[in-house]
């Protein structure tokens, strides 16, 4: 993807409200970084709470309006279920970038 940025969670299988504060403020810090793609490695992420759904649906409208693309990669199977299951995976970029990626298993 070119002229890109990665943000990875590390750590916790869960993007919640108090990760997804987290990513929001270093995707704002880095705005201005001379890069067109921002991607955010789920690889890890088995969860997804609602309050962080519409984070992502903000920050990827947010870059939208600046000429720049967000992508939601390696996205585990279970958070793919999620983003399924709400519509969302039409709606936001996913990616699988790393198809050798290990998944942690869904529990």
């Amino acid at each position: 993807m070119g002229n890109s940025l990665t943000f990875t969670i590390r750590n916790t299988k869960r993007l919640d409200f108090l990760v997804a504060d987290i990513l929001k403020n270093e995707l704002e810090k880095a705005i201005n970084a001379q890069v067109n793609n921002y991607l955010i490695d789920l690889h890890t992420i088995h969860f997804i709470d609602s309050y962080s759904f519409n984070v992502l649906l903000q920050m990827n409208e947010f870059l939208n309006q600046r000429g720049k693309s967000l992508y939601l990669i390696n996205v585990s199977e279970c958070a793919k279920e999620l983003f399924d299951l709400t519509n969302l995976s039409h709606v936001l970029n996913i990616k699988m970038v790393d198809p050798a990626m290990e998944e942690i298993p869904c529990q």
